[in-house]
């Protein structure tokens, strides 16, 4: 199996299992979109915390979901006294494998000893000349890394492989009612309140003119613009599960929904360019302000009228 970088593209819509998944697809030639379920909720606490860090965008209703959507089958393989010759006799067999471990040992992420956290990638080569491994990690890039076999093993907290099914299990029905869920996981983790308190905090309690003025050393901006980033790849990701709904099974209200998604997607990048531009000037801009809160009220009502919409479908 002859496998380049040109192969991969940098995925910024998912999470990193996703974007293994995905990519392991891609190497089998299996068309993989049942992808982004339960990342269109909106979580914010109202505390004594930042407004920034108070934004929790993900919270996954479901991440084992896309398996009843999906023709990739993930089996666990036994790691236990995992040295290099069984990893290279396991990889031959399976030709790509799945991998669990802690982002703080990934040499070639930002947060490379800098955070803890779960990771997953994929394994897809060996090359016994150089006796380095080919990883394929499309959420932190596009390019095939070359590792040692120690830089792996220093991660591994799980081993999978794949099989392929003829079809994915599911229908019409099944595809639809997912779809429904995540509308009614929505509201019943008040996502609606949720994203009320977030816009009236940021209209009435969030300095523009301060933080602006500060934002290259302040303390509310950084993780503001990052949370809202974070939001805005899973209502990217949810765009592309909802244009493939209404494509392959002609949804009622489905052109409706995407347009919402798109609104929603709009002024959540609006919000953020305004910061980011806003913070670039190091100056308080009274027509900035303005924009932010018209797209926070905008982004609002997008958001609601998506979710009523959806649960209808």
């Amino acid at each position: 199996m002859e496998i380049s970088d040109k192969d991969f593209g940098f995925n910024d819509h998912y999470n990193c299992y996703q974007c293994a998944i995905e990519a392991a697809a891609n190497i089998y030639g299996v068309d993989y979109q049942m992808i982004g379920l339960g990342t269109c909720n909106f979580m914010y606490i109202r505390d004594n915390d930042l407004i920034g860090n108070r934004i929790k965008p993900h919270f996954f209703r479901d991440t084992k979901a896309w398996k009843r959507y999906s023709k990739l089958v993930i089996n666990e393989l036994d790691f236990s006294c995992l040295d290099e010759d069984k990893f290279i006799r396991l990889l031959k067999e399976y030709k790509v494998i799945l991998v669990y471990g802690d982002v703080f040992f990934c040499p070639w992420t930002k947060v490379y000893h800098q955070k803890h956290n779960f990771h997953a990638f994929l394994i897809v080569g060996y090359n016994e000349s150089t006796d380095m491994f080919q990883v394929v990690d499309t959420y932190m890039g596009s390019n095939i890394i070359s590792c040692p076999f120690w830089d792996i093993q220093s991660q591994i907290s799980g081993l999978y492989y794949f099989d392929l099914r003829p079809e994915p299990f599911c229908d019409e029905e099944q595809y639809i009612d997912e779809i429904r869920r995540d509308a009614e996981f929505y509201f019943d983790k008040e996502s609606d309140k949720h994203i009320a308190d977030f816009v009236d905090d940021m209209l009435s309690k969030f300095s523009f003119e301060l933080e602006i003025n500060y934002s290259g050393s302040n303390t509310y901006m950084v993780p503001l613009i990052s949370n809202l980033d974070m939001l805005l790849r899973n209502r990217k990701g949810y765009e592309i599960l909802l244009e493939y709904y209404s494509r392959r099974f002609m949804l009622s209200n489905g052109d409706n929904s995407i347009e919402l998604i798109k609104k929603s997607i709009k002024s959540i990048s609006k919000i953020k360019l305004e910061l980011l531009k806003s913070g670039i000037r190091k100056r308080y801009m009274a027509d900035s302000e303005m924009a932010i809160k018209n797209e926070l009220l905008a982004w609002e009502k997008a958001e609601l009228e998506l979710m009523n919409n959806l649960i209808e479908i």
